[in-house]
């Protein structure tokens, strides 16, 4: 499994460096989200990741802390010296061609923020790393009932962030336009922070419907309702190539074994229930881990959830190249 690409300045590093480099007491006094963000930080380093880095060759080689030695002897991570890397940050060319990348930067939160509202990009700092934990390791599951009336798509507020790209991965998607308001509308609306202030937002649904034009037309009517920009795909697939129901954007991984049209109007109650049982596992995308969950689940059945982390990737940046080509309302098919 191949790594993220990550694009690391020296001071980020270094500040990292003295962070992790901490007493053990300091450290794990310290909350749990720190020192979990400290751990997925270091595994993306020292996995199997592409690092471009603004030190060059002899800083690094003659740094005298363990770590950044361990770092340029790491076999599995291929190691890119580019002392030009803080004027590319600067450039908007760029940033228009980045995709899955995690960027390691020595900035303020408050820059760092702006470059994530800009591009939709993961943005990791010094100081909001804690922040971030819950892009970079497991969140726990949603359980939804239909027993209960608590579920509503506001429960996934709390994984809210700025993305460029989103793909919804479910078979039984379909053109009725009140499952789309109640349904993928709001799913999309919880999720975002905001669309990207300098690219627009890319969204593709892939289903194994034939009414893709209706779905299109449809949902495209609620986005333009709630002023929501972006260019939408959508697209059909053959049954036997997806089983799972996925929602997939640059930064996380969100699965639901009963797809995303859960909540409905229930005549009796006079309100939207949650029309299925499922559980929805929700995922870092950008990992050296293969992520194993084990659930018990309300009903007492006990479900194992393996990543198939290949797969979606390679899925995930084929679309990401789709997507770099104006649709309009064209009919475009995955079929591999």
């Amino acid at each position: 499994m191949e790594g993220p690409t990550i694009y690391c300045q020296k001071g980020f590093l270094e500040q990292f460096i003295k962070k992790a480099s901490e007493s053990l007491d300091s450290l794990f006094l310290n909350t749990e989200s720190s020192v979990d963000a400290i751990s997925a930080c270091f595994k993306l380093l020292y996995g199997k990741s592409s690092i471009v880095i603004d030190a060059s060759p002899e800083i690094l080689t003659a740094h005298p802390h363990p770590l950044v030695k361990k770092l340029i002897k790491n076999p599995t991570a291929y190691i890119q010296c580019n002392t030009q890397l803080e004027e590319s940050l600067a450039e908007d060319d760029f940033w228009h061609n980045t995709t899955s990348e995690v960027f390691m930067l020595d900035k303020t939160e408050r820059e760092a923020s702006a470059l994530e509202a800009d591009w939709g990009m993961l943005i990791l700092t010094i100081d909001n790393l804690a922040k971030k934990v819950r892009f970079l390791n497991p969140s726990p599951p949603v359980f939804i009932s239909m027993d209960q009336d608590s579920f509503n798509w506001d429960k996934l507020a709390f994984i809210r962030h700025c993305f460029h790209t989103a793909i919804l991965v479910d078979n039984y998607i379909d053109s009725k336009e009140q499952d789309l308001r109640n349904n993928i509308l709001p799913l999309l609306q919880n999720l975002s922070k905001g669309m990207p202030k300098k690219r627009k937002l890319n969204l593709s649904i892939v289903t194994t419907s034939d009414n893709i034009q209706d779905i299109y037309n449809k949902l495209q009517k609620l986005l333009n309702e709630k002023n929501i920009k972006v260019n939408l795909s959508v697209s059909k697939t053959q049954s036997l190539n997806n089983h799972d129901r996925h929602c997939i954007t640059n930064q996380i991984w969100i699965s639901s074994g009963f797809g995303f049209n859960i909540l409905s109007y229930n005549y009796h109650k006079r309100k939207l229930l949650a029309c299925r049982d499922t559980t929805m596992f929700i995922m870092p995308r950008i990992s050296n881990d293969q992520l194993l969950l084990t659930v018990q689940s309300q009903s007492h059945h006990t479900g194992t959830y393996f990543s198939a982390a290949n797969t979606i990737t390679q899925k995930f940046n084929e679309l990401i190249e789709k997507s770099k080509t104006p649709r309009g309302t064209q009919k475009w098919y995955v079929n591999s």
